[in-house]
């Protein structure tokens, strides 16, 4: 966290007279409130947004009330976070005067349905009663908390006004009775439980259909006529847990900053509506509140009374003395430099107990002190059960879920102890910025060089010509523009071609539906899409691969490509000769070198970083992926669980001796760019004998091995092509990446992966945590 962005914010909050917290899903997603916005997409392999709205209820009651039956469970399971509690504080005038002495009001405006805000301000006012502690100072103000949204346990009849709240669980049998049968909402995949009308929630007034007491999409959100006199007044707003994409919520912010108010914007991911902050703290809420306010966060959630143990290490030639307290801490407890959580390495990685360790280790100290341990290791079997895979999933989730690093050991081991003391004091006392060493040379890494050197030598010597100027951008034949594109869409030269292609390619689309469209003798036309804009002009711009031109610029609906004259691999590489086959697989070597030179930062595509797409991908967007690890973390934790599922369905068949391979994990990856969509479609071979590569819509940023696994995925060529694979794919190719990748796709596909796993970011990315 930045020292001057914490102090200017602080400063400004103390100056502050009225002010407004504008909290979204990310505030209750630490208590595990699913957010179906972000990873969390899916429920029951729907998408959960498309079901909060008046039309799904009209059209299948049933399924809604299913829906927000599990959602009221999933609320009266969950518990108040740190967030949580630190705003209820700040709602109590005693707690706020302490941070913001000059504050004349303070006010919660959440867009969550939870009551997860009210209960954490109920139970604080609760506490401070039976201390004794009562009057004005110690009471929030009457409609402190603002649920714009509604309410998750009020139920209104859709005929008549009565509405009530009700907590009883279910709200009716029928729903129980679901629930029963039911034992994964996230592997109910198509099962259909039809409830029928008559044994729904009916209103106890008019006889008529209930339903829930929230604001769907389309509705008008409660208490605006409030909420905009205060966005008004206020002069600091906070933002929390929300990407601000919703309205009316998402304006509230730079209506606040239009008056010259501070906005501070506490979110897990970056957004274009981070441009309206005064103040920006990137990370969960649960962590950055209490550090922001230290004043109001509890110091230690730990047990009282915990037992001690000292020990010493020697490490660089120093000694390390160690003050281990044991089951998690005392009230009096010192700072502490790092954290431990200790749980059993063959339990299903983030069961509630689990969580509660975790989040204890993480209060306790700063982040990046913090490791995860598994133990029993001793008592982990090779027999590829449910405890010796969940051992095998547990660092890549402790990574993804959690961003902390992961260690297995035996407590009884001595040698163990040490080797997780020996990482305590190397991460303790690391220096900031150390560059990290150069890596080793091998008798068998200095082999792996010369040997790719040498195939790019012979590659070189083998390839096919390419012109200098064959990136070299031509005037644009004549004038077009979009109404001109749609007139040339509907000519008869048009559907020809479309018909040609379609037969060419042995599609099943519609002639009209077909994504690419001849309308003249040099000009191509496809749907605008900005990626493959981007990517054209950065792959003609730093390499040498021939890629088609853009042509008219200027038009908005429609991206204009030059026209090449050629037979597309697809149709032609059978008929070439071993020889040719061999020519047009050194020059494939040639260009995935050029573009794995490419180095990248951000994981996916050039126009949007961060969000990945592609057949490996099932051709959905995924992300917004920040920082890269957390990308590298989700796959390795996709292709963990698809190796799992794997190994579990091959043991059901009798199989054992066939048991696949873990993929690899672990090891950092470096991203390069590659094309992402590497088929026989997408790569022509002209007339004059030249080999371009074509649509570069789903290139972008990824791991070593990834183009590889492309072509693999296809499989598509002659056997001999089949055999070129790991050559054209040069030093990144092999059967490890195509095992890791075989296994991601696998895992991704599968659908009784939990929610969280297998719906990171399914929906469009821009919404990385929203109600």
């Amino acid at each position: 966290m930045n020292n001057d962005t914490l102090q200017g914010f602080r400063e400004a909050f103390a100056n502050a007279k009225h002010i407004i917290v504008i909290a979204g899903a990310g505030l209750s997603a630490a208590s595990g409130i699913p957010t179906f916005r972000d990873g969390g997409g899916m429920w029951r392999s729907l998408d959960a947004t498309s079901l909060a709205t008046p039309e799904a209820f009209h059209e299948n009651p049933s399924l809604v009330w299913q829906f927000y039956h599990y959602r009221r469970q999933k609320a009266l399971q969950a518990e108040t976070n740190t967030a949580h509690k630190i705003l209820a504080k700040l709602a109590i005038p005693h707690y706020l005067k302490k941070v913001a002495p000059a504050a004349k009001s303070m006010h919660l405006i959440t867009q969550n349905v939870d009551r997860l805000s009210v209960r954490a301000l109920d139970d604080l006012e609760k506490e401070l009663e039976e201390q004794g502690l009562k009057g004005p100072s110690y009471r929030a103000r009457t409609g402190s908390v603002v649920q714009m949204h509604g309410k998750l346990f009020e139920v209104q009849c859709t005929k008549c006004d009565w509405r009530a709240e009700d907590f009883s669980t279910p709200l009716c049998p029928a729903l129980g009775h679901v629930e029963a049968n039911i034992q994964d909402y996230t592997d109910a995949g198509s099962k259909n439980h039809d409830i029928p009308i008559s044994l729904l929630p009916h209103c106890p007034e008019c006889q008529e259909l209930a339903r829930p007491g929230v604001v769907w999409f389309g509705e008008k959100p409660y208490h605006l006529d409030q909420i905009n006199s205060l966005v008004f007044k206020a002069d600091m707003c906070l933002v929390i847990g929300t990407s601000s994409t919703v309205h009316p919520a998402a304006g509230y912010a730079f209506r606040v900053r239009r008056r010259h108010g501070h906005v501070a914007i506490f979110n897990l991911y970056p957004s274009e509506k981070d441009e309206n902050a005064s103040s920006l703290f990137r990370g969960a809420c649960e962590d950055i509140l209490p550090q922001v306010f230290p004043e109001l966060a509890d110091p230690y959630q730990a047990l009282p009374h915990a037992p001690q143990e000292s020990r010493t290490v020697r490490r660089g030639g120093k000694m390390f003395g160690f003050q281990c307290h044991l089951d998690g801490g005392v009230k009096d407890l010192p700072p502490i430099d790092f954290s431990l959580a200790l749980i059993k390495c063959s339990e299903e990685y983030h069961n509630s107990t689990m969580k509660s360790y975790i989040q204890n280790a993480h209060n306790l100290t700063s982040p990046s002190q913090v490791c995860i341990v598994g133990t029993h290791r001793d008592l982990i079997v090779q027999d590829y059960g449910w405890g010796y895979l969940a051992s095998r999933k547990q660092s890549s989730r402790a990574t993804f879920y959690d961003g902390t690093p992961y260690l297995q050991l035996n407590c009884l081991d001595i040698d163990d102890v040490q080797v997780v003391c020996e990482y305590i004091v190397d991460t303790v006392t690391a220096t900031p910025g150390t560059p990290t060493s150069p890596r080793s040379l091998s008798l068998s890494s200095i082999i792996f060089d010369i040997k790719h050197h040498v195939l790019d030598y012979v590659a070189r010597v083998f390839s096919l010509p390419i012109p200098n100027n064959v990136n070299l951008d031509k005037p644009d034949d004549g004038q077009l523009d979009d109404q001109a594109v749609d007139h040339l869409l509907s000519s008869s030269y048009a559907d020809t071609w479309r018909e040609g292609l379609r037969t060419r390619v042995k599609s099943n689309w519609p002639t009209r539906a077909m994504p690419t469209h001849r309308i003249s003798q040099n000009v191509i036309v496809k749907r605008n899409d900005k990626n493959e804009r981007d990517a054209t002009d950065y792959i003609r711009l730093h390499t040498h691969i021939p890629v088609p031109q853009i042509y008219h610029r200027n038009l908005e609906n429609w991206t204009a490509f030059q026209f090449i004259e050629g037979e597309m691999l697809l149709e032609c590489l059978h008929k070439k000769s071993l020889f040719m086959q061999f020519r047009i697989a050194c020059t494939l070597r040639l260009y995935l070198t050029q573009l794995h030179s490419l180095k990248g930062f951000a994981p996916g595509r050039l126009h949007n970083p961060g969000v990945v797409s592609g057949p490996l991908f099932d051709n959905s967007a995924r992300g917004p992926f920040h920082p890269f690890s957390s990308f590298q973390a989700w796959c390795e934790v996709v292709a963990l669980q698809g190796w799992a599922d794997t190994v579990a369905y091959q043991k059901t068949l009798g199989m054992p001796q066939q048991l696949p391979l873990e993929p690899p994990t672990g090891k950092p990856w470096k991203l390069n760019y590659a094309h992402g969509d590497l088929n026989f479609a997408n790569i022509i071979l002209s007339k004059d004998g030249v080999l371009w590569l074509v649509d570069w819509a789903e290139s972008g940023f990824y791991p070593r091995g990834y183009d590889a696994a492309v072509l693999a995925y296809f499989e598509e060529g002659p056997s001999f092509w089949q055999r070129m694979r790991s050559f054209i794919a040069g030093s990144e190719g092999g059967l490890t990446h195509d095992r890791f990748w075989s296994f991601f796709h696998s895992g991704l596909c599968r659908r009784f992966l939990s929610d969280y796993v297998y719906g990171v970011c399914l929906g469009p990315p821009q919404v990385p945590r929203d109600t």
